[in-house]
């Protein structure tokens, strides 16, 4: 099963006294597109899905949607230096520590929060836009991003609840959908979200939206396994090194289930790969039974073998020639004034007699 990400507690970035309130936003993605190298950098990726530029994303990392989770997007900030901020933007400088903000602060209290770090409020549903421009139009295809719209202006506190013995709508829904985990498939999770959908009926637009997203993400995905198998069918040019998968479609062929096209020539490898085991135990069983390989015994094994055909083969020769018919020069072995022996044509018997003067 999946591994949940971590939740990070309250963040307020931006003085409320300042920025105002905007409306929250929430979107949910299917898949997981961040490669493994970055999970092993960052443990907070461990549970998949895709790294976005955005400061509105915090709850579960800065820039982060984790896969299958609806995720809110809430009041972010993008930090500037004060002092090379052209005149008339709006920013501010309300970072809190203990409720107090920090230019009521003096600076050892302040400790390495600047108050001259000035916070350019960025609202959900700028990021929201940003977010959907990209994800909306990714080489003609869809991504997959989608916004649960009837979740739009809810706070994290509505939905979401730590306190123990309380549940909140989203701790419900991911009780009731995915119980232990989200599947690592995609064919998994759109099973997992249907079941739900019937289970939890209250939750049928949110479930319509989730599948969305995931028939998005399939097509998305199908394109980009398309383009590696067009580069894997192609012959390379000599000297150049054969094509393989990269490391994202290595992800995409694992949640779609995708057959490797790269398979034939990594089962024949498998089992040259066998083949040399069995080779090295084999050697390894002649060497302990012999204690060692006798270079000087196995020469004297084979000079014995060539002399014994060599024997084999002069034996042969001999009855060979004991089968030859016979030939003029065997003339003097026949008793020319009697009956013409067996084997010997009529015409050669006559030709033998005349040249004796006997005809």
């Amino acid at each position: 099963m999946s591994v949940a990400p971590q939740v990070s507690p309250d963040i307020r970035f931006v003085d409320s006294r300042t920025a105002g309130r905007e409306l929250n936003r929430w979107i949910v993605f299917p898949g997981d597109i961040i490669i493994q190298r970055r999970k092993w950098e960052m443990d907070w990726l461990r549970a998949g899905g895709e790294e976005l530029n955005s400061p509105c994303l915090l709850r579960y990392g800065r820039g982060y949607l984790p896969r299958g989770f609806i995720t809110p997007l809430e009041m972010g900030v993008e930090f500037f230096p004060v002092d090379n901020l052209p005149p008339g933007v709006n920013y501010s400088t309300g970072l809190e520590l203990d409720g107090v903000p920090l230019e009521q602060k003096r600076p050892t209290e302040a400790g390495y929060r600047s108050p001259n770090l000035a916070q350019i409020p960025v609202y959900p549903g700028d990021a929201l836009s940003n977010i959907m421009a990209a994800a909306m139009n990714d080489q003609g295809r869809r991504r997959g991003i989608v916004e649960i719209s009837s979740l739009k202006g809810k706070e994290w506190k509505e939905l979401r609840s730590f306190n123990p013995g309380e549940k909140g709508f989203l701790d419900v829904l991911d009780e009731v959908y995915f119980g232990d985990g989200r599947e690592p498939t995609l064919k998994g999770l759109e099973d997992q979200i249907t079941q739900g959908k019937t289970t939890f009926p209250e939750s049928a637009e949110i479930a319509d939206q989730m599948l969305r997203a995931c028939f998005e993400f399939r097509d998305w995905a199908m394109s980009k396994l398309d383009q590696e198998h067009t580069a894997l069918r192609a012959t390379p040019s000599p000297g150049q090194e054969p094509a393989k998968y990269s490391p994202l479609a290595e992800l995409l062929l694992v949640q779609l289930e995708v057959e490797r096209m790269d398979q034939p020539m990594k089962s024949l490898a498998d089992q040259n790969l066998a083949l040399g085991h069995h080779l090295q135990s084999a050697l390894q069983g002649i060497a302990s039974q012999n204690q060692g390989f006798d270079m000087e015994r196995f020469a004297q094994i084979m000079a014995d073998a060539r002399k014994d055909d060599a024997q084999r083969i002069a034996r042969l020769e001999a009855r060979l020639a004991s089968l030859q018919p016979a030939t003029e020069s065997d003339a003097v072995t026949y008793d020319l004034t009697g009956e013409r022996p067996e084997g010997v044509h009529h015409k050669t018997w006559e030709k033998l007699r005349r040249d004796a003067g006997l005809e």
